[in-house]
């Protein structure tokens, strides 16, 4: 039987059913005792294993489990909703407490480190490249008068933040520098902006 497949058995319906009803919470020092308990037969009667129906480890609940390559699964359900089987022992000894969506979490969290959104703090670019934005599209900002009103837009490719950021240190973007449009009818794109000081891209406002 793969993993990440379970057939529809009226064991394991009941499984599903039971398991929905416990949600109780398991401790370290508990999932350490059944750890020690279950991992050192994985071949005990299934009534032991059972036990751990509706049993919450991390973001898994214990749905079931089964023997698969004289290895013992438990049948998981993520809290958000995927339902997964992981090796017994990699939920038991706490290596495993989600389906792995956690993992694009982290990714996440590794992208803003790097320059963008460190410790809850967005960087000076990505601030820039957000009032960009909501300057051409939100109309309750107050220069969206001046921009999307205007019909100004922001390119699609800039949508995209590591493309803008890509653009931006490649054409001389630095921390005392502020965005321009050179042709002022035209959108935010490569080809039509610039960096800046404050001081020129206001005084440019006026030539």
């Amino acid at each position: 039987m793969p993993t990440g497949v379970y057939p529809r058995t009226s064991y394991h319906s009941k499984c599903i059913s039971d398991g929905a009803k416990g949600h109780h919470k398991v401790s370290d020092e508990t999932r350490k005792k059944i750890s020690q308990a279950l991992l050192g037969n994985q071949n005990a009667p299934s009534k032991n294993w059972d036990n751990l129906i509706g049993k919450r480890f991390g973001n898994l609940i214990i749905l079931g489990s089964f023997i698969e390559n004289d290895r013992r699964f438990l049948m998981c359900r993520c809290d958000c909703e995927k339902i997964k089987n992981i090796r017994a022992d990699n939920v038991l000894n706490g290596r495993v407490t989600s389906c792995g969506h956690g993992r694009a979490e982290h990714a996440r969290e590794l992208f803003t480190k790097h320059g963008d959104t460190a410790q809850g703090i967005q960087s000076r670019l990505y601030t820039i490249w957000q009032n960009m934005k909501q300057r051409c599209s939100n109309k309750e900002k107050p220069g969206y008068k001046w921009y999307g009103q205007k019909g100004i837009e922001v390119c699609k490719e800039w949508l995209n933040f590591s493309v803008f950021k890509k653009w931006a240190l490649a054409n001389g973007y630095q921390g005392n520098l502020t965005i321009d449009r050179i042709k002022n009818n035209e959108d935010y794109k490569p080809g039509n902006c610039q960096w800046l000081t404050l001081s020129e891209n206001v005084r440019r406002r006026f030539i």
